[in-house]
């Protein structure tokens, strides 16, 4: 099968179902790093809409490998690529599950106050530092980070409710009362 599969790919250069075939065939005969490679160019390969597909079944054979930076790094930049906000969100929670898991936040961390010095307006790169720093343990810091990011939201009220939930969650009475009277003006 592994051998009708590469011909089809190789017949049949870029089509991304071939290759998906290719992939799950190598998969299937254990070579995983040749899957690997199969899943890195069905991703490069595929339309957008198509792309969630190819980066969970890449993300795995990563975790299968035990790369877990290089998973982190493919997740990271997926996110960039990613232009629905809604969507980078999820990719993002996705990423910093992964990376509390295998312990890389530190690593996370550092990329994403990178990102802030270079977009200090962004409210992505805002809200995700926060919840990096409240992932740390860190959550005075978060509540901070977060505070500024409501001042770079799109919609400030829509940004207002997470963050009085995090007064509440840090005992900062004062300062959720003070954020609800202004979600409510």
């Amino acid at each position: 099968a592994l051998a009708i599969f590469e011909q089809l790919a190789a017949e049949n250069p870029g089509n991304v179902d071939a290759l998906t075939d290719l992939a799950l065939t190598q998969q299937r005969a254990e070579r995983w790093p040749d899957a690997l490679a199969t899943w890195r160019q069905v991703y490069a390969a595929s339309p957008v809409s198509r792309r969630r597909e190819a980066l969970t079944s890449l993300l795995r054979v990563l975790e299968r490998l035990d790369q877990p930076q290089a998973s982190a790094e493919f997740q990271l930049k997926a996110i960039e690529s990613e232009t629905n906000d809604r969507e980078r969100f999820v990719l993002f929670g996705e990423l910093l599950t992964h990376c509390n898991k295998n312990r890389l936040l530190p690593w996370l961390r550092a990329q994403f106050e990178k990102r802030r010095k270079l977009h200090a307006d962004d409210y992505f790169t805002e809200v995700a530092l926060g919840r990096i720093l409240k992932a740390s343990g860190q959550f005075a810091d978060a509540f901070e980070v977060l505070a500024d990011a409501s001042y770079a939201a799109p919609n400030q009220a829509d940004a207002l409710p997470d963050l009085i939930r995090e007064a509440e969650e840090l005992h900062k009475l004062d300062a959720a009362v003070r954020l609800q009277e202004q979600l409510l003006r």
